[in-house]
């Protein structure tokens, strides 16, 4: 006996109840995934807190990464739970899970990596395979630096006064007096210019944490005058601004802003 056929309405309807039975599950689904977050910071490196570029910012749960441009700065989309993992060369490695906490705070990550050393094992070069060659080179050796001009000031012997039949002394300077002369004035000007060196690289890195931007998000002063003033008035030398966290400092110049904007008033 054949089977009665299906009403064409019949097979639609089953379709339909394929389609809705699968768009729960998904809706089910999706209300179970956590959500995207952005996650952005900055990454320091230890002692001097100096930006990182180029570190590799890898999220193993999902798979994607990014890297700090040249500030160090990075953002990356995750979920809570994620691994977020930093590597760069010179550094330990640092790993940290996202936590729900963390994405409450709504604050821009602080990583601060510290140095990496490497064991290198140990290597003897040779430049002569036999003492042959060694004993040749050797003979044959001809100096490529010309000979060491001392520049040393000609020396005038003083002939003191004498009357007749006194016997002539005449005086001059020792060498060792002249070379000590010579040199102790071209190692004090190395010393100074070596001084200069250090002041300018310490102001260049101290720009870095104080500039105009910094001190217009932090307290309001757009103009260049002002900020110089603001700046004298704060009193902070380079070396406290780079030997210290920038947390530290910024929190100083906001205590700073109060007095300056206090006696403005």
């Amino acid at each position: 006996m054949k089977g009665i056929p299906m009403a064409p309405w019949g097979k639609a309807l089953k379709c339909i109840i394929f389609v809705m039975v699968i768009g729960w599950a998904m809706v089910a689904s999706a209300q179970g995934e956590p959500a995207w977050v952005v996650v952005q910071g900055v990454v320091l490196g230890q002692p001097d807190s100096t930006a990182v570029s180029a570190v590799h910012v890898l999220n193993p749960t999902r798979g994607v990464g990014t890297s700090t441009n040249v500030y160090g700065q990075f953002a990356m989309r995750a979920k809570p739970g994620d691994e977020i993992r930093f590597t760069a060369i010179g550094f330990e490695s640092f790993t940290f899970t996202l936590t729900d906490s963390l994405i409450a705070k709504d604050e821009k990550l602080v990583i601060v990596l510290t140095d990496k050393v490497y064991d290198l094992p140990t290597v003897e070069v040779r430049p002569y395979a036999t003492f042959t060659e060694f004993k040749y080179a050797f003979l044959n050796f001809k100096d490529p630096d010309p000979p060491m001009e001392l520049n040393l000031p000609k020396v005038h012997p003083h002939q003191e006064p004498h009357g007749p039949g006194e016997m002539v002394r005449i005086t001059a300077p020792g060498p060792i007096s002249v070379l000590y002369d010579h040199f102790s004035r071209r190692e004090k000007e190395k010393r100074q210019y070596q001084e200069v060196l250090v002041q300018e690289e310490l102001a260049r890195r101290a720009k870095r944490v104080i500039n105009p931007g910094v001190v217009k998000n932090l307290t309001g002063i757009d103009t260049e005058e002002e900020y110089y003033a603001f700046l004298r008035f704060c009193n902070m030398s380079n070396e406290y601004i780079v030997n210290t966290l920038e947390y530290e400092v910024y929190q100083r110049l906001r205590q700073c802003y109060q007095q300056y904007a206090a006696l403005k008033e």
